[in-house]
């Protein structure tokens, strides 16, 4: 049995996606049961098992491990991610588990020295897991290209500039969260990944105003970018975010992405898939209803 903490999110659900399709058992894990139950009949084979777990709960933590073999990790940043996710990896243990796929942030962000909070939290788990008897993946991924659908999306749909506080010089080596989870899904059921870490990019490094010249000659209608600047949007976070924990991560977020920290391709999905990673004119296609507005988000 696998057990997919993160179900609902963008990359947990399509790694329920995948093991649906292999018609392999697991159990989607939400601290919503509705969700939970909508991720599993969102998929035709119903291979897998909703299940509601707080993680801040160790009762209901252990009653989701219960019986695996395998976890997929991934969640939110919070200020309390690397209690949660050490907890997690402690009764995982505890329950006999003897593979773990966890999912951090950008390669070139984690470290013990790390610029933003996020780096940090997920080197300290990182190190935590590497002094236990567990077989452990970690993935690496840049931004997804999935951040699209609230970034960018809006703005084409109504015909506004997409604004963003990426400098127009600003390369980004977007991935699409369905080979985020494809990488997932090899790792937690074969072998020859243990003790590894994955750089995981897209194949190639745009600028956000080649992305709009992209998205115009798909969608056959003007797409504008405008870069804000870096001030603006701390100004900004300041009425959309009242946790200045959130806003400080935001903020440094864009400035290491501005600075260059996901502006490089990575081979490694190419060498462990064997196939090229999906494009953003991939993606652009393949979400072009949600991109222009004409099917919800």
């Amino acid at each position: 049995m696998i057990c997919v903490f993160g179900a609902t999110g963008r990359i947990g659900r399509e790694v329920c996606n995948l093991l649906d399709q292999m018609q392999i058992s697991y159990r989607a894990v939400s601290r919503d049961m509705t969700r939970a139950k909508a991720i599993v009949n969102a998929f035709p084979n119903k291979a897998g098992v909703p299940m509601a777990a707080n993680m801040s709960e160790p009762g209901s933590v252990r009653a989701a491990l219960h019986g695996a073999s395998s976890v997929f990790l991934i969640t939110e940043f919070s200020e309390g991610q690397t209690r949660l996710q050490k907890l997690v990896v402690d009764i995982a243990l505890q329950s006999g588990v003897s593979r773990l796929v966890k999912v951090a942030t950008m390669h070139r962000l984690v470290g013990q020295h790390s610029p933003v909070g996020v780096g940090r939290s997920h080197w300290e788990v990182e190190e935590y897991i590497r002094s236990r008897k567990l077989a452990y993946t970690f993935l690496h991924p840049t931004y997804f290209m999935q951040n699209l659908l609230d970034q960018a999306a809006p703005a084409i749909a109504s015909g506004r500039p997409i604004l963003l506080p990426f400098a127009n010089s600003t390369r980004i080596a977007m991935i699409d969260c369905r080979d985020i989870a494809a990488v997932a899904v090899e790792a937690l059921i074969h072998d020859g990944h243990a003790q590894k870490t994955y750089e995981l990019t897209g194949p190639e490094a745009i600028t956000f105003s080649e992305l709009a010249q992209l998205a115009t000659q798909i969608y056959g209608k003007r797409v504008r970018y405008r870069a804000a600047p870096e001030w603006l949007a701390k100004i900004a976070l300041r009425f959309k975010k009242p946790n200045q924990w959130e806003r400080v991560h935001l903020s440094g977020m864009i400035h290491e992405v501005n600075a260059g920290c996901a502006n490089s391709v990575s081979p490694v999905f190419f060498k462990l898939m064997k196939r090229p990673a999906i494009s953003i004119s991939q993606f652009l296609v393949d979400y072009r209803l949600q991109m222009l507005g004409s099917a919800s988000r």
